[in-house]
Order: C-alpha cells, then structure tokens, then sequence
C-alpha cells in the first residue's frame, strides 16, 4: 500500500520511574503542547496483560525514546528493560536528567554517551528547555518516522511468520530501498538486521513476481494463439455439423410425415375393427334374441339380448348404418313383439 502523504504527529515513548511522576505529567503536558503525541504508562500496565506487547508496540511505534534519568530510573529493572528495547530497535535515545544519579551509580554506557536534556528541579529552567527537547526529537525526523513505520511493518511481518503478503510493494518498496541507502550517509542512522531483511525480501519477492508475471503474459500469449487455431478448427466442425443437421433434419421431417400417416390408417383400421366386432356382437344379441323369444318363459332374456344389440349399434358410426340395417330391424322386431306380448303376461 503506498504511504499516504498526510503529515502524522511525531510519537515518543517516555521510560520514567513512578516517583517521578509528578514532574513526567507536568514534561508530557509540555510535549502536547509542542503537538506531539507521548506514550506514558501513568498507572502500570496491568499484571493480567501481556506487558511486555504493550510495551514492545508503543516503543516500536514510537520515534524517539526519552528516558527520565533519577536514581530510581537508574535502579528500576523496569526502565532498563524498556531502555534494552528501544536500543535493540534503534530508536533515538534522548536522556532528560530530572535527578542527579547517585555516586558511582551504575549507567547504561547508552545513556552515558548520549547528550542529555536538563531538567533539574531548581537548577534549570524547564520552560526553556523544553524547545530544545523538541527540538532533538524532530531531528532528522523524516528518516526517523520512515524508521519507525518499517520497524512496526516488518515487526509484524515477523510475528506473521514472515507471510509474503505483509511484504513492501510499489512505491512503499521504492521508499524502503531509498530510506536505506541513505542510512549509509549519516553515522548516527542505523537499518537494523530485521528492516534490511525485511527491504531485501521485498525486492526479492516483487523480482519474483515480476518474473511470474511475465511467464504469465507468455503462457496466456502461447494459450490464446492455441485457442485461436482450435477456434477456426471448431467452426469448419461447426459448419459441416450445421450442414449435416439440416439434412438429417429433413430427413428426419419427411419421415416424421410418413410415421403420421401410417399411424392414421392403423388408427382408421383399428377403428373399424372395433366397429366390426362391435357389429359383430349386435348381431349375436340380435340372433339370441330371436331365438330366446320362441322359448317359453325367456321373454325376458330375449328382451334385454334385443337392447343390448340396439345399444351396440348405437355407438357405430353413421357411414356404417347401411351394412347394420338388417341387425337393427331384426332387433326392433324382437323388441316391439316382446313389449307387446308383456302386458298379457302381466294379466296372466
């Protein structure tokens, strides 16, 4: 992601002891003033959290480290550890003497060889201190903020296991390349081991890229040329099915008219199977009929033999009628004698 060109405040750690607390509330409120922002520990960090992470991110998210020097700063275990923090990232150390350390007292050979701020109660004039304070936090604070945002980038890039996607690209790799050979001009700036191996890795990883991304071109290249020949391959395929289908289409029409016809005349056929039996069965009722009425008591039987060749005649179509008109007569004869001889029958 490029770097955006907001202009950030400047960030400090200050590592002070907690009898001094008095006077790095009165110096924090001083460096507000001079709109820069300061990470203070006012109550301790809680033993439940993970102190050495908070400690670890405000110092490495700071641009300059100021350390509170007092006997009891010298003695804490505390403010050495985060002193032996923010020398490991390479951040500028800036010493304000608050007290005088005792005799013979111990010093961190950083803390001894560094130029101090003074800030003795009743011995120096803190207001006008503290425009020199600023002063040598804002020195060479471009690189220095660059600094810091490489540390806490390539910090996370560590805690990440070193995953390619936290790595620098485009510009932000650009900046890198360039913060770092200028590192080689001054004494006082220093890359250290982590940010070179992080800049280094970036470039390797964007050359790598770079050399993906034109096999890419080639293959995609090598890829399309292919698809283009299988293209016209396809259509000459294409066109020869298309005239293929047409073919078989009316082939397939012409046969289709066929199969409809020949279903017609089977249906026709079967049809007038059906009528014929149907006929064939009115004549058998017909001819029962008739024979069943000259028999004593089947004038019943004969009756219903005679309705059922009737009803069957009925569902013959009409085209038909002239081949069943004899059937139909013989069963209306049988029907009318039957009905006329039942009234005698009823008397009897």
């Amino acid at each position: 992601m490029p770097e955006s060109n907001t202009v950030r405040k400047t960030k400090i750690f200050i590592s002070y002891s907690r009898k001094d607390k008095l006077f790095v509330r009165k110096l924090n409120d001083a460096i507000d003033a001079a709109d820069i922002d300061a990470w203070v520990d006012w109550e301790g960090i809680p033993l439940s959290s993970d102190w050495m992470a908070e400690i670890s991110a405000a110092i490495t998210g700071g641009d300059a480290f100021v350390f509170v020097i007092s006997p009891d700063s010298l003695k804490s275990q505390i403010c050495q550890n985060e002193l032996e923090l923010g020398i490991k990232n390479n951040k500028k150390i800036i010493p304000v003497l608050y007290r005088e350390p005792e005799k013979r007292q111990k010093m961190h050979p950083k803390l001894a060889s560094t130029n101090w701020v003074y800030m003795r109660s009743r011995k120096d004039d803190f207001k006008a201190t503290i425009p020199q304070l600023v002063s040598a936090i804002q020195t060479d604070l471009g690189w220095v903020q660059q600094h810091t945002r490489l540390l806490e980038r390539s910090t996370e890039w560590e805690r990440k296991n070193k995953n390619n996607s936290y790595l620098l690209q485009g510009e932000d790799l650009e900046n890198g390349e360039k913060w770092m050979t200028e590192s080689t001009q001054h004494i006082s700036r220093e890359v250290i081991p982590l940010q070179a191996e992080y800049i280094s890795t970036s470039r390797k990883n964007a050359v790598q890229r770079q050399r993906n991304l034109t096999i890419g071109i080639g293959l995609i290249l090598v890829v399309s040329i292919l698809m283009s020949i299988f293209a016209f391959f396809q259509w000459r395929s294409a066109v020869d099915s298309k005239k293929a289908a047409e073919a078989s289409a009316l082939a397939a029409a012409a046969s289709e008219q066929t199969a409809l016809a020949q279903k017609a005349i089977a249906e026709e056929k079967e049809a007038l199977a059906l009528e014929k039996e149907i006929e064939a069965k009115a004549q058998r009722s017909a001819a029962q009929a008739g024979v069943y009425k000259e028999r004593a008591g089947e004038l019943d039987t004969s009756t219903l033999l005679a309705l059922d060749a009737l009803d069957r005649l009925a569902a013959v179509s009409a085209s038909d009628v002239t081949s069943i008109e004899t059937t139909y007569n013989e069963a209306e004869d049988v029907l009318r004698s039957n009905l006329s001889l039942m009234p005698t029958r009823l008397n009897k």
